[in-house]
């Protein structure tokens, strides 16, 4: 998201946190296109996002594909092919989050009580009873909480 924030996201700094509470849009845009508006709704005011541990989009990566940050602290700007997955179809590459990743460490969802819907990572009951996710190979779904951790297996 750091990286096309430049195009399609709201004013952010060098690590992808929002520097303007005037607004959720880029500063001059009429719509933000990488911005989830269900996550938007969960906030009266941009001041209200801007408080929150994690000023995110509502979306965020897929954790288990930040290869060398496994097992340790995560970096924001690895690159490998899509070639190198396996299944690039059942592999989530983002999806609907209060953070800036989906982490999925447990077999179940990890809950937060400083999140605004509750979970450390990943919303997974954002739109209803599901969330969305985009794979690897540029389809979206929207799974159920179980379907999602079948898609998402915790990293090791």
């Amino acid at each position: 998201m750091r990286e096309i924030s430049p195009y399609v996201f709201r004013d952010t700094n060098a690590a992808g946190q929002v520097v303007s509470t005037a607004d959720i849009k880029k500063v001059g845009e009429t719509s933000n296109i990488i911005h989830c508006p269900a996550y938007d709704l969960l906030f009266p005011t941009i001041g209200d996002l801007v408080a929150t541990p994690y000023q995110t989009s509502g979306y965020g990566m897929n954790a288990a594909l930040n290869i060398p940050g496994v097992g340790g602290s995560m970096t924001y700007d690895n690159r490998y092919k899509v070639a190198a997955l396996s299944i690039p179809s059942r592999t989530v590459l983002v999806g609907d989050s209060v953070n800036y990743h989906i982490d999925v460490q447990t077999p179940n969802w990890t809950t937060a009580t400083n999140t605004v819907e509750g979970y450390y990572s990943g919303a997974p009951t954002r739109h209803g009873s599901n969330a969305n996710y985009l794979f690897c190979d540029g389809h979206v779904e929207s799974l159920s909480p179980d379907a999602a951790l079948k898609v998402l297996p915790p990293r090791s």
